[in-house]
C-alpha cells in the first residue's frame, strides 16, 4: 500500500488524508459547471466588478473554491434555459460561448480549456 504521509499506509490514513493523496495523483474533473449562466443571471456577464480569483457571493463557484475542493479540471457549461427558443436561444448560446472564452482569457491558469493546454 502507498504511503499517505506521516509514515501511514493508505489503509491507516484518515479519509481526508486518503482523498488528498488521491487528488495529488489523479485530477478531479468537474464535468458540468453553470458558472457562466450564474454570472449572466447576476448581471456580471461582462466580468466587470466580478473577480473569480476571489470568493463570489452570489454563486457556489469561484476559482478559490474549485482549488480548495481539489478540482483539477473544469468543463464550463454554456447552458441556456429551455424557455428561450429560436433566435433568442441561438444568441444566448453564442453569448455564453463568448463569456466562457473571456473567462479563459482573463483567468488563463485555472480556467483554460483542455484544447488550449495541448
Amino acid at each position: 500500500m502507498s504511503e499517505a504521509g506521516g509514515g501511514q499506509t493508505m489503509g491507516e490514513a484518515s479519509g481526508e488524508q486518503r482523498a488528498a493523496q488521491l487528488l495529488s495523483e489523479v485530477p478531479l474533473l468537474d464535468g458540468h459547471n453553470d458558472l457562466p449562466w450564474a454570472l449572466r443571471d447576476a448581471g456580471c456577464a461582462g466580468l466587470d466588478g466580478t473577480d473569480l480569483d476571489q470568493p463570489v457571493s452570489f454563486t457556489h463557484t469561484d476559482l478559490p473554491r474549485l482549488a480548495a475542493g481539489g478540482v483539477g479540471g473544469q468543463f464550463w457549461s454554456v447552458y441556456v434555459p429551455a424557455t428561450l427558443a429560436g433566435e433568442a436561444a441561438v444568441a444566448a448560446t453564442l453569448e455564453q460561448i463568448d463569456l466562457v472564452h473571456r473567462m479563459i482569457s482573463r483567468y488563463p491558469g485555472p480556467a483554460r480549456t483542455r484544447a488550449d493546454r495541448g
